[in-house]
């Protein structure tokens, strides 16, 4: 929606209006009626172009005969260029005559047609009229047409005055043109409203309700009221429409008027110089949006409309995209959409998808507004290409030459290309056309401060600045203008109005990164670290890469001090050492970053340190760069830390002939001797550091350090006067260094006379240098607490000393916080006042708070203890002191003992609280607040044993020995002299008296309890003793008669024994007769064959029934005599006894043995009868006695056994050994001997 009509479009100067009278009207006569409309709005179009051209040509002419007669008023080029552009308007304008006949004889092509439609009815002879008439028209304009075009191009050829005048002249009058044939086409009946002839708003409004006219045609209507610039009819026509129709009807209609209304007002916001009226615009829209979002929130041309408004407030691009993106989802080429989304996405940085979206648009539609292209330039610009954009500038300029955004842009492509001067030029020529352009002036002021013109560029950038102020601009336009300003006021080093334009231009715009960087060195020159810290950092977030700023922003972290938290320190000091590192890997030659991070580390890595120096020392070498002493120095402190003193001896040396050799300043080699002094002083080598102090007074007897330094050694000796004339001594040398007072002060607290370590602080506080000295004030107030400490209960004005001294402690300790706010030692001191009055709970945060911010400060813990005592919380108190014991290794501590002692106590932690106070009474025997203490808890323990009717005779006796003790300590106090016993004020003689004999009291009850319970425990161990004596006899006639039944049953055991000795003695002596028999029988069979070679071999043959081998199987002529199975049977149980039995001895089983199967045998056994009668050979077959140990009684045969009858018939029989084994005998115990690895196959 624009102010002037498009001269090259259809006539949009009237509206026709169905009116309820016409609703019987043929199709033909309105379309006859609406077609001479169009034209004459066509005719009327020509005449309004006529005339703005006639103008545009009285003015050409003029200048062209300013310049041909020499009497040009003003600049030569200025009027030249308004000829120039004057020319670019007429050829525009001739452009739109072109159109406009094009349109024309469009028309008139169409009555033919016409014309056949008209055939046979009322309306022929008016289509014959309109032919004819057209005719004509149509001739006459393409006349008029051909006449300009050829006195453009005399006007452009010729300079002849007197041309001049005619051709101006032939435009004035159209002489081509006759109006007669206009007016026999005007002359035909139509029903409308012109532009030109709008009637009041009010009578139109009555018409369109009483002829019932169609929402549709409101919106119409109003913009012609709109064109025509009658605003306020405008608004008054779309505003009343809500009357007339029912919201229910015509709901698109009703959407479209309230979008119109609410585009209009969005308009008029931009425009509203003032904000108050901008901002009630914005309101009207806002609720004409809202209001048509509940009749119909998804039409399209409403939630376009919506979506701009959304990107003209600059703040809801979030929104605009959705919504664009929810039509470009349901028309993916609406070409307002697709535009919508490249503004979208080019406000929010994202310059490539803008561009995809511009050249889309314009694929669409090449013949969309130049502004378009101008957006694609801009998009080319963010992106740094410069050709493409300038490519699009100079296309936007040959589509509009009048398009000051496009020069302006142009303009900044050529700057950006290197050609300053030539940018320049053309800015200023724009900024005299339009002088209160606030980016021309942004640009050239720019252009001013890079030619370090600061004061012309100050006064453009302050135009600017109030140019933006008194119109609608954007906020980047209004923000560089504020920038541009600071810039300027921060060259003169003016840093308050600098700083004051720069947080305007960061309000403007919240990412103008250069405002944040110089805003952070203006706050680093102050000293604002923190502040500049913040604002460096939103810079690195826009360049994380930038090393400058990484190196910048990694030294403020290295020598941050901020806060008293420490995990802010560490924090900072983790930055330091992550940027630099950054820079060090991309720089690693860069000599000042190591040292930088060499000094990062010294404190927590100090072997990093030391290679980060060796390395800038390296670097140093190479580049022929001299290596500074002080470098040597650090190193040598370094090597302190890492115990490496022989190297640190040798490094604070070389450092010291490095000056002498360099001839540097005799200051300077003192210093180095200093530290070489006090690091033999810290290494325990006195006398060589107080020799090298005395050489430094030598040749500088005003070095104030090696003064104090003597006077503090000879206070660490215990040499109080000594060390107090050093200390005056350095006073005199300046008396304006508070350093020896605070030392004075320090001596005098020692020695516990605060009167004169008071006087020495408020001498430093009065000083001019010193009167907010942190360290004076917090004594100060150390001062006052010692006097708070020391009122004694009872006087008279106790109130009034408490209040004064609470106060004026107070009031030193908040003194140093306010001018030292991250003094823990004060914050520690506020703490201790807030306990005093009864503040424990505010109290305990602050020391919460400095215990995480300074966990080395031992004080603090100590406090929180005390805190939790007056809580009443005595295990967690007991708790924290034995922790702060522990963490700072203060065992030997008699003040932290008594603490944990008391703490114990009121624990009812009896034992412990002994415990701590006998270390205590070690460690300070002249303590007699220690000792009192220990008596009270040895008196308290030993009335709880005594009054615990369970305990033991040990535990009383201990309580006796507890109330003796306690006794001796009170009678020892009492009878300390008055000058001892007011050393201690809790220490009472009268107290001491009252409790000795209180506990000479209780020891004669203790002694009657302990006899008591010794007569008591007497006759409990009399009984004891004698229910023992009768279990141990009831146990002994239990073991006797246990005893006896072990005898008894030894005694049946040792006759069983015996039975089964006979037994084995008489089976013994059947098997001897059986063999007897045998061997009879043999000796008559050898005596039938007779012969002495046969008896010999016979005798060879015989083997003694008394050998383990006597077996004849195997050889010749041998048989083996048959046995009966009774015999086996017999056998077998006999061996399983024998077995039995040697087993009940301990004899170990032997193995058994398979008897080896003959294949072959001769012949069959004999029997038993036919085997006495024959001559052959036989052994002995024998059991083995369980009793019995000799070799005869192990021996085992081949023969048959005997049966037992004793042995159960499911035991098996002793293994039986082959004829041709030999057995070896075994002794009880001794396992048999293992079958030789020679035995047959067969055998196991």
């Amino acid at each position: 929606m624009t102010e002037h009509f498009d001269a090259g479009g259809d006539a949009e100067d009237a509206i026709f209006i169905p009116t309820t009278s016409g609703t019987n009207a043929s199709m033909m006569e309105r379309h006859i009626l609406l077609f001479t409309h169009d034209n004459w709005d066509l005719t009327q179009k020509w005449e309004s172009l006529n005339n703005d051209c006639c103008e545009i040509l009285s003015r050409l002419i003029n200048n062209r005969l300013s310049v041909y007669y020499n009497k040009v008023s003003g600049d030569p080029k200025l009027v030249q260029e308004d000829i120039m552009r004057d020319a670019e308007k007429l050829s525009v304008a001739l452009n739109d005559f072109k159109a406009l006949f094009k349109s024309l004889h469009k028309a008139q092509s169409s009555i033919p047609a016409m014309r056949q439609m008209a055939s046979k009815s009322q309306f022929t002879m008016k289509v014959e009229e309109l032919s004819d008439i057209f005719s004509e028209l149509v001739k006459m304009y393409e006349n008029e047409l051909a006449f300009k075009q050829s006195s453009l191009i005399d006007l452009g050829s010729r300079d002849d005055p007197d041309l001049f005048n005619a051709i101006l002249s032939s435009w004035n009058l159209s002489v081509f043109i006759d109006r007669s044939v206009i007016e026999r086409l005007y002359a035909f009946e139509k029903i409308g409203i012109t532009l030109s002839d709008l009637p009041d708003v009010q009578d139109i409004r009555e018409l369109l309700v009483d002829e019932m006219v169609p929402l549709a045609y409101w919106p119409q209507l109003a913009k012609l009221y709109y064109i025509a610039g009658r605003f306020t009819d405008f608004i008054s026509l779309l505003e009343q429409h809500d009357k007339a129709f029912d919201s229910s009807v015509a709901k698109k209609d009703k959407v479209q008027c309230m979008d119109m209304l609410a585009a209009f007002y969005v308009r008029a916001a931009m425009k509203a110089k003032d904000t108050n009226n901008r901002k009630m615009y914005f309101n009207k829209a806002t609720m004409l949006y809202t209001t048509a979002d509940k009749i119909i929130i998804y039409d399209l041309n409403h939630l376009i409309g919506r979506a701009y408004f959304c990107l003209v407030e600059s703040v809801k691009w979030e929104q605009a995209k959705t919504q664009f993106e929810y039509v470009l989802k349901l028309q993916e080429k609406d070409i307002m959409a697709v535009i919508g989304m490249g503004l979208v996405y080019y406000h929010s940085g994202n310059y490539n998808a803008a561009v995809k979206n511009f050249k889309q648009a314009l694929r669409s539609n090449p013949d969309l507004p130049a502004e378009i292209r101008l957006g694609l330039g801009h998009c080319f610009m963010k992106l740094k290409n410069y050709s493409k954009a300038k490519f699009a500038y100079e296309r936007v300029l040959s589509l509009d030459k009048s398009n000051i955004p496009a020069r302006i842009a142009l303009a900044s492509c050529i700057f950006h290309e290197g050609h300053r001067e030539q940018a320049e030029k053309i800015w200023k020529a724009i900024n005299i056309k339009e002088p209160d352009n606030p980016i021309v002036l942004n640009h050239l002021a720019n252009a001013s401060f890079l030619k370090n013109n600061f004061v012309e560029a100050e006064s453009l950038a302050w135009r600017a600045y109030e140019k933006c102020e008194n119109n609608y601009c954007s906020s980047e336009v209004r923000a560089e203008a504020a920038f541009t300003l600071g810039r300027c006021h921060h060259i003169r080093k003016e840093f308050d109005r600098a700083g004051e334009f720069y947080k305007k231009a960061i309000e403007f715009k919240p990412k103008c990164i250069p405002a944040y960087l110089g805003l952070g060195r203006i706050k680093l020159s102050r000293g604002l670290f923190q502040e500049a810290v913040d604002d460096f950092e939103k810079v690195l977030a826009e360049y994380p890469d930038d090393l400058d700023l990484l190196k910048i922003l990694g030294s403020i972290y290295a020598r941050w001090e901020g806060p008293v938290e420490d995990d802010k320190q560490r924090e900072c000091k983790k930055k330091a050492t992550n940027y630099l590192t950054r820079v060090y890997e991309e720089c690693p030659d860069d000599v000042e970053v190591i040292i930088e991070l060499a000094q990062l580390q010294e404190g927590i890595k100090p072997d990093e340190a030391l290679k980060k120096y060796e390395i800038a020392i390296d670097l140093m070498i190479k580049t022929n760069a001299e290596v500074p002493p002080e470098m040597l120095v650090n190193i040598a402190n370094l090597l302190c830390q890492v115990s490496d003193f022989k190297r640190a001896n040798r490094f604070y040396w070389k450092a010291k002939d490095l000056m002498v050799a360099a001839e540097e300043d005799e200051a300077k080699i003192l210093i180095v001797l200093y530290n070489i002094a006090r690091f033999y002083e810290d290494q325990g080598f006195i006398p060589r550091a107080e020799r090298i102090y005395n050489a430094i007074l030598t040749k500088k007897p005003t070095f104030s350090d090696v003064i104090l330094r003597i006077g503090c050694m000879y206070r660490n000796r215990g040499d109080s006067m000594k060390a107090l004339t050093k200390f005056k001594e350095a006073i005199a040398i300046d008396t304006e260094d508070a350093l020896p007072w605070l030392f004075i002060a320090n001596v005098h607290m020692d020695k516990g006379e605060t009167k004169l370590a008071q006087s020495n602080y408020e001498h430093v506080l009065k000083s001019k240098d010193h009167k907010n000295h942190p360290y004076a004030l917090i004594g100060l107030g150390n001062v006052w607490m010692d006097a708070l400490y020391s009122v004694r209960s009872g006087e008279k004005d106790e109130k009034e000393r408490i209040k004064k001294c609470r106060d004026n402690a107070f009031q030193m300790y908040l003194s140093a916080l306010k001018h030292h706010p991250h003094n823990a030692w004060a914050a520690n001191g506020v703490a201790c006042v807030l306990v005093h009055q009864g503040k424990l709970s505010d109290a305990r945060e602050i020391l919460l708070q400095i215990r995480e911010a300074a966990p080395e400060m031992a004080d603090v813990y100590l406090n929180l203890a005390h805190i939790h005592m007056e809580l009443k919380q005595y295990l967690v108190a007991s708790q924290m002191y034995k922790s702060h014991m522990k963490k700072f290794d203060l065992y030997n501590d008699v003040q932290l003992l008594q603490y944990c002692a008391r703490a114990a106590w009121k624990a009812t932690n009896y034992a412990d609280a002994r415990e701590f106070l006998q270390r205590a009474a070690v460690y300070d025997r002249k303590n007699l607040l220690v000792r009192y203490n220990l008596a009270i808890i040895l008196q308290s323990m030993a009335c709880l044993v005594t009054r615990d009717q369970k305990a033991t005779l040990r535990q009383l006796e201990g309580a006796v020995d507890d109330l003796e003790g306690a006794e001796n300590v009170y009678t020892y106090l009492a009878s300390q002299p008055d000058a001892v016993i007011a050393k201690f004020r809790y220490v009472s003689r009268t107290t001491c008296q009252k409790e000795a004999r209180s506990c000479k009291d209780l020891l004669a009850q203790a002694k009657q309890i302990y006899e008591s319970a010794l007569k008591k425990e007497t006759k409990e161990r009399e009984q004891q003793e004698l229910l023992k004596k009768q279990r141990q006899e009831q146990l002994r006639q239990k073991e006797e008669e246990e005893a006896a039944k072990a005898e008894l049953q030894k005694k049946q055991e040792e006759e069983l024994r015996k039975q089964r000795e006979q037994y084995v003695a008489k089976t013994k002596e059947i098997l001897a007769s059986t063999q007897t028999m045998e061997d009879k029988i043999k000796e008559k069979e050898i005596k039938k064959k007779g012969g002495k070679r046969r008896k010999a071999k016979d005798e060879d043959d015989f083997v003694n029934d008394s050998s383990d081998m006597g077996e004849w199987r195997g050889e010749p002529g041998a048989e083996r005599p048959r046995k009966k199975k009774k015999e086996k049977r017999k056998r077998r149980r006999d061996g399983a006894d024998g077995e039995q039995r040697s087993g009940s001895e301990g004899e170990n089983k032997a193995p058994r043995r398979k008897k080896k199967k003959r294949s072959e045998r001769s012949d069959r056994e004999p029997d038993r009868e036919e085997t006495f009668g024959k001559k052959g050979k036989f052994k002995s077959q024998a059991y083995v006695s369980s009793s019995s140990s000799s070799d005869s009684d192990t021996n085992v045969a081949t023969t048959s056994q005997p049966t037992l009858a004793n042995l159960p018939d499911d035991d098996l029989p002793p293994p039986m050994i082959d004829s041709d084994e030999s057995s070896s005998s075994s002794s009880p115990g001794t396992p048999p001997a293992t079958p030789s690895p020679e035995r047959d196959d067969d055998d196991e």
